[in-house]
């Protein structure tokens, strides 16, 4: 394939108008957006929503309260990273599932006493 046009034609543009440099013509020297990248995400945010699914998914409503107090202080500090760390969402889905999770536990234990004080005056006639 031959890299100089046959006599008589002339060379052929670039694919969109674009050189292959990759820049416009006549944008040398003018400033471009540059690529920001994501903040890192809190690894107590994580941490919390790992603890959600655990304990939702395998029955096992102890890790919840943690997994609740760690979502709510990854949220705070991410609050006050003041941009520098990333997570919220990750957090508040945290929050959430291990709030379902404490309620289920809650729940389970009122439903302890419960069963065991009806038993224990069933129990005493």
């Amino acid at each position: 394939m031959p890299t100089t046009p046959a006599p008589g034609y002339a060379t052929p543009p670039v694919y969109g108008g674009v050189p292959a440099t990759g820049t416009y013509p006549g944008a040398v020297g003018a400033p471009g957006y540059a690529y920001r990248s994501a903040p890192p995400t809190n690894s107590l945010a994580i941490v919390s929503l790992v603890l959600g699914a655990v304990s939702i998914l395998f029955c096992m409503a102890l890790p919840a309260p943690i997994g609740l107090w760690l979502g709510l202080r990854a949220r705070k500090e991410i609050a006050n990273s003041g941009g520098t760390q990333g997570g919220d969402g990750l957090a508040l889905a945290g929050v959430i599932v291990n709030g379902i999770g404490t309620a289920l536990l809650a729940i389970g234990i009122l439903s302890l006493v419960a069963i065991i004080l009806v038993a224990s005056i069933g129990g005493s006639n």
